[in-house]
């Protein structure tokens, strides 16, 4: 499987998918761990059932691939970097390919989408 990352495998409504990208890159103090995917699918499943769920809007650190096209086990050389403010990742993460409209979309809170919407159409966009 290629790398899950939050733009790619994010799925609200499926248990398995909706938590699957924050199991990349896992860290602690005593070092990095990773896990098999099926496993990974398995702990969003559990986390789903007792009531965890993603706020875009209150995440503070955000995953910046190794690569463009890394797999699940090359993620692991990933980092996941502090943001300064809540929902807004820091500008190493979001990086200038024409394809990351899909990193800042999904960092936009709904509100923040209908704003967006709502400047879209007001410069005739």
């Amino acid at each position: 499987m290629s790398l899950p990352t939050l733009e790619t495998t994010y799925d609200a409504d499926d248990p398995t998918r909706f938590m699957l990208w924050a199991w990349v890159k896992l860290t602690t103090g005593k070092g990095d761990f990773g896990l098999p995917e099926e496993t990974a699918a398995e702990l969003s499943q559990i986390f789903w059932r007792r009531g965890f769920r993603h706020h875009p809007e209150l995440q503070m650190e955000f995953y910046k691939p190794p690569f463009d096209g890394a797999g699940w086990w090359q993620g692991q050389a990933g980092l996941w970097l502090p943001a300064d403010e809540p929902g807004v990742p820091p500008e190493d993460v979001v990086s200038k390919s024409a394809g990351d409209i899909d990193v800042i979309m999904a960092a936009l809170t709904p509100e923040q989408k209908t704003a967006l919407r709502k400047k879209l159409h007001e410069e005739g966009q």
